[in-house]
């Protein structure tokens, strides 16, 4: 590689990214895979010739008969991705879905990055997590996928990506996300996750209490709803659940306590009023 130019070098990779798409339709996968990993393997070479400096190439831009002026570093982005896009596919097309999903998240952190998100990509994504049996992950990326294309940076800048980390609102939709599939310690720990970034994140602690009561914690839901409540004084449902809980361990004083709360602050809750006479009657 020494003795290439960079233009030379760029227009080998792009040799390169188009055999590979070649090979991929015609489904000659193994071949392709090599293909798109030359190509990758010449972004170093790239990435080395252009570090600090704008490069632009009149041989280039002579050759692909383009503008005057061609500039490679954003060039060079674009093309990173296209083989990511590349290397991603092939290997789900192989059944190698481990390795395809690195490479899925690999490509799609990249394009964060870049704000040049594609549904696709969360699609490929979305197969291999099926494939690899985790349901969850993959529902997550096929909703990516199929929303608005516009709508995609605004979500992952709101909840992030599990290829760059989520935010504490991304940690807390996938607890809900497993929780409507019942797989209960998932959701308490990516509650958990939520309130590690955001430890005033009372909706969080309202959903942990929502599990425990479910499995029938009642004194770690009462923790929860009370921490909630701290953060929140207004949160209704905080106050008739924890009022539910102490009903549940037969502290009615302190369960009619809350159903007062909620209806201070809900007057028309009709559960909240109906509970309230069931707590009073047990005193």
């Amino acid at each position: 590689m020494k003795n290439i130019d960079l233009p030379e070098i760029v227009i080998l990779r792009q040799n390169y990214l188009d055999k590979g798409n070649t090979l991929l339709q015609s489904n000659n996968y193994h071949e392709a895979l090599k293909q798109f990993e030359k190509a990758k393997s010449l972004i170093k070479e790239i990435d080395k010739e252009t570090r600090s400096q704008e490069i632009f190439s009149n041989k280039i831009a002579n050759m692909f008969g383009n503008a005057k002026k061609i500039f490679i570093s954003g060039d060079k982005e674009l093309h990173r991705i296209k083989i990511l896009e590349g290397i991603s596919w092939t290997k789900a097309r192989m059944g190698n879905y481990v390795e395809s999903l690195k490479d899925c998240n690999e490509l799609i952190s990249f394009a964060i990055i870049e704000k040049v998100l594609l549904q696709k990509f969360f699609t490929v994504r979305a197969c291999c997590y099926n494939e690899l049996g985790n349901s969850i992950l993959a529902e997550r990326s096929f909703e990516i996928a199929n929303i608005n294309p516009l709508l995609i940076d605004q979500i992952i800048d709101e909840e992030g990506d599990e290829s760059i980390g989520l935010t504490a609102l991304g940690y807390n939709a996938m607890g809900n996300r497993y929780f409507k599939h019942q797989k209960f310690q998932d959701a308490l720990d990516n509650y958990s996750n939520s309130i590690k970034i955001n430890s005033n994140y009372a909706m969080a602690y309202y959903n942990k209490g929502v599990v425990f009561s479910e499995i029938k914690d009642h004194v770690s839901a009462i923790e929860a709803y009370s921490k909630c409540i701290s953060i929140e004084s207004n949160y209704t449902d905080a106050y008739l659940n924890r009022a539910n809980e102490y009903c549940s361990t037969y502290n009615f004083k302190s369960a009619i306590d809350d159903y007062n709360e909620c209806l201070r602050i809900d007057p028309n809750n009709k559960l909240a009023s109906e509970n309230k006479n069931y707590a009073k009657s047990m005193l």
